[in-house]
């Protein structure tokens, strides 16, 4: 050995033999000056309590994934004055010391740090000349309204710390890091719909089965088990957080719906249902405005701040993002523009009022004006006929859509029914929150320009002032029917 190499060891061990001395000659005094070092401490000195002195670390030959003996952790000795000795037996050091702590704990823990400082010096001089500081291992910052380490017994919340990664979920006791997988889910009437979404939008797996029954409590069920499904698909890899798509009215909190026209919700506690089930984060929103989210995200909202997104399917909902964040209103259920009145006194909706504008550019409204058109001229509609065997009350909107494609006259009109009904509404909207882009999607917006052309023609025609304003544009939504998913998952996420 160097000269070089020998000096680092030689002053350790100088430092070594005069602990030894100091604590035989007076073991009192040294009595409680050892922190409580909990079970995880991995032979750190400093992280033990013995001190904060360069040469701490790991005794050689422990890997610090044995047993701990000694004082078991978390329990004192009063003759230590406080004072907690953890240590492995498989390795001479520990052996020493557990030994030493059965007759005198108060000389043990000082022995400890002795000796684990020169196993540390070893290594270092062992590894080259110079002698590197342990990097200090950061704590987690668990910023909890109330409970223990590891263990939450409040909601949690994410760290408010900017640089932090730790999120509502890790809060909640998980403490992989982070995997950026939030698992979306689209609840309606008929279906259950999921899916596994990474940090890009992208659906990774995916599930879907008709809604068992209208119960909220069955409903809640079958959420978890396409939750379980998903997780087992994706697993080692873990879960953040769920985020739900409800058709129906969600309170402010996004916990609760407090009103849904196709289930049996009644201010039903959704949140904390499916929450207790799966034990994970779970957020609740509005199913169009989780569609708009997913459009403005990663779709065809994309770019544009000032957004307004209008699924047009069996009945009319909107999502509204303004200045990037997704418009709620006051209680939490904005935006339902499907049921502002067009017309007054005309077709009763579902909603208890009459006229709605989902009564009038829907699938259910391209079904009926198809219906009324058949019924005034068979032999326009004799094509339709054909499809449903004469009987018009079997009617369906992709029937319509697949004939009006074809070049169907009759079927091309009630497209072109439908999309003035929905130009003139955008138009009013327009009006209101003058967004740079409309987003269409829906079952209906899939017949493309199909709809889209009257809807932009009789868009511009009753703009107001449209000789002074820019006009938005009216697309297309890019993301079809996982939107509301992507949407959700993404609003779990943030």
């Amino acid at each position: 050995m160097t000269r070089s190499t020998a000096g680092p060891l030689a002053r350790e061990a100088a430092l070594l033999a005069a602990a030894l001395r100091d604590l035989l000659a007076e073991p009192a005094a040294h009595a409680g000056a050892g922190g409580a070092g909990g079970a995880d401490h991995n032979h750190d000195g400093a992280a033990a309590g013995f001190g904060t002195g360069p040469f701490f670390g790991r005794t050689a030959g422990c890997d610090g994934s044995q047993a701990h003996t000694g004082f078991p952790a978390g329990q004192q000795d009063d003759r230590s004055g406080g004072a907690q000795i953890v240590a492995c037996q498989a390795c001479p050091v520990c052996r020493l010391v557990a030994t030493v702590a059965a007759g005198r704990p108060e000389v043990a823990v000082h022995l400890f740090a002795a000796v684990t400082s020169l196993a540390a010096a070893l290594r270092a001089t062992l590894a080259g000349p110079r002698l590197r500081r342990p990097r200090k291992r950061r704590q987690p910052c668990w910023d909890r309204q109330a409970g223990e380490h590891g263990r939450a017994t409040a909601a949690p919340v994410a760290c408010s710390e900017d640089r932090c990664r730790m999120t509502a979920a890790t809060a909640l006791g998980h403490s992989h890091p982070e995997s950026g997988l939030v698992i979306g889910v689209d609840v309606g009437g008929t279906k259950v719909a999921a899916g596994v979404v990474d940090r890009n939008g992208a659906v990774l797996a995916s599930v879907r089965w008709p809604t068992p029954t209208k119960e909220p409590a069955e409903v809640a069920d079958s959420i978890a088990a396409a939750v379980d499904d998903l997780r087992a698909a994706v697993s080692p890899r873990p879960v953040e957080a769920v985020g739900i798509g409800a058709a129906g009215w969600i309170d402010r909190e996004r916990s609760h719906v407090l009103f849904a026209p196709n289930l049996a919700w009644r201010n039903e506690p959704l949140r904390d249902e499916v929450s207790a089930r799966i034990g994970l984060p779970v957020i609740v929103e509005n199913d169009a405005n989780a569609m708009a989210w997913g459009e403005y995200r990663f779709g065809a909202g994309r770019g544009h701040d000032d957004l307004l997104c209008v699924t047009v399917g069996t009945g009319i909902g909107g999502g509204i993002v303004l200045d990037g964040k997704l418009y709620r209103g006051h209680a939490g259920i904005g935006a339902e523009i499907g049921h502002m009145q067009m017309v007054p006194g005309g077709h009763p909706c579902g909603c208890g009022n009459k006229g709605c504008f989902e009564q009038y550019a829907s699938g259910r409204a391209l079904v009926r004006t198809a219906h009324e058109m058949i019924m005034v001229s068979p032999a326009a509609g004799r094509r339709l006929l054909e499809l449903t065997d004469g009987d018009v009350t079997c009617l369906t909107g992709p029937m319509i859509t697949d004939v009006a494609r074809q070049g169907d006259p009759l079927a091309v009109k009630c497209f072109e029914e439908v999309g003035s009904w929905l130009g003139r509404g955008l138009a009013s909207l327009a009006t209101i929150l003058d967004p740079g882009r409309f987003v269409v999607g829906g079952g209906v917006a899939e017949a493309g320009d199909l709809l889209l052309g009257s809807v932009r023609a009789e868009f511009r025609n009753n703009l107001s002032g449209r000789e002074y304003r820019p006009e938005a544009e009216i697309v297309v939504a890019e993301l079809g029917p996982p939107a509301g998913i992507i949407g959700a998952a993404d609003l779990a996420r943030h």
